[in-house]
């Protein structure tokens, strides 16, 4: 990913550049000659203390005693003025007293005195119209200064306060403040080259309710860098304060500082330039400060040396067609609307507005161990990012993040991490509370090597998650997500290689997407397909999660988990179109689902290819079939759309190993469980009403080449309106390791109960203990060249055979084989040994046997509605049974043995 550091852009790159010095002039030199005369003084309309009348200032001044007032009457005055006392010098006014500095010299030189007022005086000079040093309480107002071609006032080591002025064409700027320190208040400064006011050499500079505009820079550098034209330029200031003041039509920036101590700023207001505020080195605080348009960043504060940001009711604004919009890959952060780079930031009740690259970028100058407090923040269309924060430790309440706009849609650089996001919190940690991420084309909050905790926020109406936690650790709990997420994004929430998402007391509602297929690249048109009823929950990836007491309503689909391992539990999904959970694997991860309801899905329960996965005390009811639609555009026309409804198995698995335990699965389309070359554990498993398509078995089991493996313990199947009960087969590459069924019933299945072919070889086959299969609508059990064995198993009032055997190997002891419509066993080929049975009440045969070894005893067999046994060419090992009361005889061409004599 991009560094974290902000390069200066090249038409700032040398803004630390220190500004050109004014010319040296000479100080007026009213002294002459010592005499014994008696002085005589030019009369006019200057007084003192309301006495005399003097024509000259400098008279007036010089016959002032400390603390008087001199009078400056109407009318204009050239004269280089010198005060070394404290006196208060009032003109008639600034349009009325018109005051000139002889050529080359300043109007007015004060210089080391104290308690020193001017005021009302319209100022001109060929040089500085004033000029403070080693002073202090000096206070100005009333003054109009135009065109000074140094500066308007230069004040050095001294203390004053300004007021009231107007300062107009300056052309080394309007105020220069050199140590010492000096308020400025009701000022206005149009139209001066280099600044308005700078402050330097460690001074203070206090600004208040003044207009500053028109600050131009004096000349570019040979790279088109510039080192001026900023309204307001602390150097090596000390505190810099400003309130209430307005900034327009300042082409560079408004407020420019560099290794300041601090720099704060309450209730002014700032328009265009390339920068609102560039601050580097000190403390940074804004208070209801507002900032429109710069192209480039409404603020800039970097603090090496530990400075602290903060801001309160700040408001950063760009027109997105005014501020700059750069690509991704130039690597240019700009236009930012607030970049900040220090460890200690806080930012509260503020909001940023339309920048093309980010709203806010927030970033450690150590790269670590820095903190931000963020709270009721709002970023409304920015482009791109919202707010990005890295290496930093950030507790963040209610920040509203709306509208974020894609502006690059062919930019493929580092997806996971480059995209647009609402919020990224990169290399950090975050604490996020409340607030809410709405319209965000892109994601929500995504955490880049990061630790998470999104609580009680809402998202809604994202193009890409809510929340991503990308190798991170993350806790997203209380949220609401709602109508969120495109179905090739990733869902609404996403564990991206997360060591570690807890999930918890979520509500996930409507989370609907649209996938665009483009085909463009192969025709020499627009061609592309747009796939509705695509949108995702949750997509995992290579993570660690913890997923529980969410609830689900209305989607699409649940979850995609691709190599996860955690636990999902107690979560309830309600209405889904298309499936739950979709779990692969590309490790030995283990996935958990537990406890978890659904009620309403369409398409697959659980769908797994390669996956470890284990469910307990699922219960899920109201399957049904799952709505698809989709358009053709060609040449930006719609030629045709289309939409239908069909269904899939509940539970589908691929080459996975599944464990399935306290199961309830009801109300199935397709085959309730369905498993291709996979393992299979059942335990506590109900399967009921499945197959409504009228296709489908309850457990559909098959082995190309894959291991044969499937354990089954209290499993009932029950009421189905597809095919058979349990269908297992396996083809010849595939091989054999175990297939044991433990208290298995299967109630009125519409075709067999039990099918297996091809399953077990002549090591080993399949076992059932305890089998139970009544009114199927075909035979209770059919093998066709299997391998098995049966214990205490009931075959009965099923409506064609008990048991139906081609070419199988199998054992069938201590059952009952009864009432039966056909034979109770019907046997041809194979091998097997049918022992201790009662087969009784069948409507054919109660044994029919062909071409076979067999060894058939202690069974009783009576009361069928044709033959006891019926035999065509078998080999008996053993027959030895009880057999009477069949309809037609009790023997058919099977060796007498088989009769046991009463």
């Amino acid at each position: 990913m991009r560094s974290s550091r902000l390069a200066f852009l090249a038409p700032l790159a040398l803004l630390l550049a220190a500004c050109p010095p004014p010319s040296e002039t000479g100080k007026p030199d009213d002294t002459g000659p010592d005499t014994d005369e008696p002085d005589t003084y030019e009369e006019g309309c200057i007084t003192v203390d309301g006495a005399g009348g003097y024509a000259w200032l400098n008279d007036a001044v010089k016959l002032a005693s400390e603390g008087s007032t001199i009078e400056v009457c109407e009318g204009s005055f050239e004269e280089a003025v010198l005060i070394e006392k404290s006196v208060t010098i009032q003109g008639a006014g600034s349009d009325l007293s018109l005051w000139s500095g002889p050529s080359d010299e300043p109007a007015f030189t004060i210089q080391g005195a104290s308690s020193v007022a001017i005021s009302g005086f319209g100022v001109a000079t060929s040089r500085t119209a004033i000029e403070i040093s080693d002073s202090s309480d000096v206070s100005l107002s009333d003054l109009v200064i135009d065109g000074a071609p140094n500066h308007a006032i230069s004040a050095d080591e001294s203390s004053f306060s300004l007021a009231d002025s107007s300062f107009t064409g300056t052309e080394f700027g309007a105020v220069l403040v050199t140590g010492g320190s000096a308020t400025v208040t009701g000022c206005s400064f149009s139209d001066n080259l280099s600044y308005a006011l700078k402050a330097t050499a460690g001074a203070d500079l206090t600004l208040e309710a003044s207009d500053i505009s028109g600050t131009s820079y004096t000349e570019t550098g040979g790279d088109g860098s510039i080192s001026d034209g900023f309204p307001v330029f602390a150097d090596d200031a000390g505190d810099v304060s400003l309130a209430g003041n307005s900034f327009e039509d300042n082409p560079i920036l408004s407020v420019y500082s560099y290794e300041s101590s601090s720099l704060s700023l309450n209730g002014d207001s700032m328009v265009g330039g390339v920068y609102g505020i560039f601050m580097v080195y000190g403390d940074l605080a804004l208070q209801d400060v507002t900032i429109d348009d710069p192209t480039e960043f409404g603020v800039y504060h970097v603090a090496p040396a530990g400075g602290v940001f903060s801001a309160d009711g700040l408001a950063v604004s760009g027109d997105p067609d005014l501020v700059s919009d750069y690509e991704w890959d130039e690597d240019v952060l700009g236009s930012l609307g607030l970049y900040v780079e220090s460890d200690s930031i806080s930012i509260s009740g503020s909001s940023v507005y339309g920048y093309n690259s980010y709203g806010a970028y927030l970033v450690s100058y150590d790269a670590g161990g820095g903190e931000a407090t963020l709270d009721s923040l709002r970023f409304d269309a920015n482009g791109r990012r919202g707010l990005y924060t890295a290496a930093l430790d950030v507790v963040a309440t209610d920040v509203t993040i709306t509208g974020l706009r894609e502006l690059d849609e062919d930019y493929d650089g580092y997806i996971y991490i480059d995209l647009p996001a609402g919020f990224v919190v990169s290399q950090g940690n975050l604490e996020l509370e409340g607030g809410s991420f709405t319209d965000n084309d892109g994601w929500g909050v995504a955490g880049v090597a990061s630790n998470l905790s999104v609580i009680g926020a809402s998202f809604s109406g994202n193009t890409r998650p809510g929340v991503i936690d990308f190798q991170g650790t993350s806790v997203v709990s209380g949220n609401s997500f709602t109508a969120s997420a495109s179905g090739d994004s990733f869902g609404t929430v996403c564990a991206y290689e997360s060591s570690g998402m807890v999930m918890s007391d979520n509500s996930f509602v409507d989370n609907k997407g649209t996938v665009y297929v483009d085909y463009s690249q192969y025709y020499d048109y627009e061609v592309f397909y747009v796939y509705y009823d695509n949108g995702l929950d949750f997509y995992g990836y290579d993570s660690t999660i913890t997923i529980f007491d969410n609830s689900f309503e209305g989607g699409d689909q649940g979850m995609s988990l691709i190599s996860c391992d955690g636990q999902i539990h107690d979560n309830a999904w309600t209405d889904y179109n298309y499936r739950i959970f979709s779990v692969s694997s590309e490790g030995s991860d283990t996935l958990h689902i537990d406890d978890n309801v659904v009620d309403g899905w369409g398409g697959y329960l659980l769908y797994s290819y390669a996956g470890e996965v284990e469910v307990d005390g699922l219960q899920a009811s109201n399957g049904g079939m799952y709505h698809r639609s989709y358009e053709y555009w060609q040449k930006g026309k719609k030629l045709f759309s289309s939409e239908y409804d069909s269904w899939t198995d509940a539970i589908y698995l691929y080459e996975a190993h599944a464990v399935l335990e306290d199961v309830e699965l009801s109300d199935v389309y397709g085959d309730a469980i369905y498993a291709n070359d996979s393992q299979l554990e059942l335990d506590g498993v109900t399967l009921t009403a499945t197959g409504g398509s009228g296709t489908g078995n309850a457990l559909d089991l098959y082995w190309d080449d894959g291991t044969v493996e499937f354990y089954a313990t209290d499993v009932t199947i029950d009421a189905q309106e597809g095919y058979r009960g349990l269908y297992m087969s396996a083809g010849e590459s595939a091989e054999f390791a175990a297939v044991e069924v433990l208290e298995m019933t299967i109630l009125d299945s519409p075709s067999d109960g039990v099918y297996l072919t091809g399953i077990g070889d002549e090591k080993a086959g399949a076992s059932f203990d305890e089998l139970t299969v009544s009114g199927a609508g075909a035979s209770g059990v059919v093998l066709s060249a299997s391998y098995a064995s049966f214990e205490l198993c009931d075959l009965s009032s099923n409506s064609t055979d008990g048991l139906q055997s081609s070419e199988s190997y199998f054992s069938f002891a201590s059952g009952a084989l009864t009432g039966n419509g056909g034979e109770g066993v019907v046997a041809t080929g194979g091998e097997w040994s049918i022992s201790d049975n009662e087969i009784t009440d069948n409507g054919g045969d109660g044994m029919e046997m062909n071409g076979a070894t067999a060894t058939v005893t202690g069974n009783s067999i009576t009361g069928n509605g044709e033959y006891g046994v019926s035999c065509s060419e078998v080999s008996f090992l053993s027959c030895s049974n009880t057999i009477t009361d069949n309809a037609l005889a009790d023997n058919d061409g099977c060796d007498e043995s088989c009769l046991l004599e009463e």
